[in-house]
């Protein structure tokens, strides 16, 4: 085979058979359909299924967070619910046993319910009167048919404008415990058998208030410790819990030291012990004894914890109670009263 410009026309003719023959031009159309046309492949064929593309699941740090702290709380939540309900179950089942007894005797009856009666409407012919619960009071002298009952100046709850008077409901709770369930019983007509008091003196500071009564039943004053608490000594706690009449709790004192008791509601600020005795609303005003059941305090509130079960009491201590009896003495003096509350 000849190449060149001097090559003839058969030569030319061979040259471009050998061209054909060579160059498979089907098969470079192929290829560049393949390469630039061909879809088939990569449309989805109905016959068959497509494979389930499964995302990859992403590590949220703050959602894992988020619920490992809800799950930690509820967690600590059912822990201090179970210690605090058991801690209020184990402060009113608590019981000494041999104050208990020595309890039953005459020093139950220096304890006694005062009843706060308020005028909430009067005209000329009618007059509406609102009795409360009841709470605590113990008789801290006498003399002759006169009594001096001491309780918390919150029980009494002096205002200016607003009419009250008091009943001084003995401890015999055969005799005295209240039975609304008599046909045709007004609380009014309950009330007015039991001896009424009227205020000597209230100290909104100490919350500490002395009634006065005229009382023929056999109520023993209680003597005064004539000290401060001591922390972790043993006390009783007689009040009206929840309107119960004169229930008996048993502790201990809690407090090293004096401690500011504030209430709120823009009442002073207290100076108080706090104690273990279970105690409740209506519990204010009550007695809390020693080991000798000498008084050595008034129950003046307490504290509540987070699901509002009982955490702690607070009473007013010995200092204070003198003091005050002190002041109530002078008072009775201007009146020609010998009360011998201090004596």
């Amino acid at each position: 085979m000849k190449f060149g410009n001097d090559c003839g026309p058969d030569d030319r003719r061979d040259r471009v058979d050998l061209f054909i023959t060579e160059y498979d031009a089907e098969a470079d159309r192929a290829a560049y359909r393949r390469h630039f046309f061909d879809f088939e492949q990569e449309l989805p064929n109905p016959a068959v299924p497509r494979p389930v593309r499964r995302r990859k699941r992403r590590n949220n740090g703050c959602l894992e967070l988020v619920l490992y702290t809800i799950r930690a709380t509820l967690a600590w939540l059912v822990v201090f619910a179970a210690v605090s309900f058991g801690y209020e179950a184990l402060c009113k089942n608590r019981v000494y046993e041999d104050l208990q007894t020595a309890l039953r005797g005459d020093r139950m009856w220096s304890n006694v319910c005062v009843v706060r009666a308020t005028i909430t409407a009067e005209d000329e012919t009618t007059r509406t009167i609102a009795y409360s619960y009841g709470a605590g009071g113990v008789v801290i002298a006498r003399e002759g048919e006169i009594c001096y009952v001491l309780t918390a100046a919150h029980v009494v709850g002096e205002e200016e404008g607003v009419k009250r008077f008091y009943f001084v409901v003995p401890c015999d709770e055969d005799q005295y415990r209240e039975e609304r369930s008599e046909a045709g019983e007004t609380a009014h007509d309950y009330y007015k058998g039991f001896p009424q008091a009227r205020v000597i003196l209230s100290d909104r500071e100490a919350d500490l208030a002395l009634l006065q009564m005229i009382c023929h039943d056999p109520l023993n004053p209680v003597p005064l410790a004539g000290r401060a608490p001591r922390k972790g000594e043993r006390i009783v706690a007689v009040g009206c819990p929840s309107g119960e009449m004169l229930a008996i709790s048993y502790g201990k004192v809690t407090s090293r030291k004096v401690e500011e008791f504030d209430t709120g509601g823009g009442a002073p600020v207290n100076h108080v012990w706090h104690h273990s005795a279970y105690t409740a609303p209506g519990s204010s005003g009550g007695a809390v004894f020693n080991d000798k059941l000498e008084l050595l305090g008034i129950h003046i509130g307490g504290g509540t914890d987070l699901f509002g079960n009982y955490r702690y009491g607070a009473m007013v201590s010995g200092d204070q109670l003198h003091d005050f009896l002190v002041a109530c003495d002078e008072r009775l003096a201007l009146y020609g009263f010998s009360s011998g509350l201090i004596g």
